[in-house]
């Protein structure tokens, strides 16, 4: 039973590089709107944020990008993810 409107994810390798780079993403889009200036006074609205966003979202994007030849191995491998065990089986119809 799906109990929400994503399916779950799996631990996969993918999943991982996916959520890294959308962490990463939204870390660049923080970074980008607390670097709008201020009218008043043409200084950065919040330099920290810029700071921290822009580096957060740098280092996600590394660490996503350090995984895909993890990924790739797996695939050429030929591994199989483990099977989930959390619900019940498939039943053929």
């Amino acid at each position: 039973m799906n109990r929400g409107i994503a399916p779950r994810p799996d631990r996969s390798v993918g999943w991982r590089i996916a959520t890294l780079n959308l962490v990463g993403s939204v870390a660049f889009g923080a970074a980008a709107i607390a670097a709008r200036y201020l009218r008043t006074t043409d200084e950065p609205a919040n330099i920290a944020l810029v700071n921290l966003g822009t580096f957060v979202g740098a280092i996600c994007f590394l660490a996503g990008a350090a995984l895909l030849p993890v990924e790739s191995a797996t695939d050429a491998a030929g591994f199989e993810e483990e099977p989930r065990t959390d619900g019940p089986a498939p039943t053929a119809p």
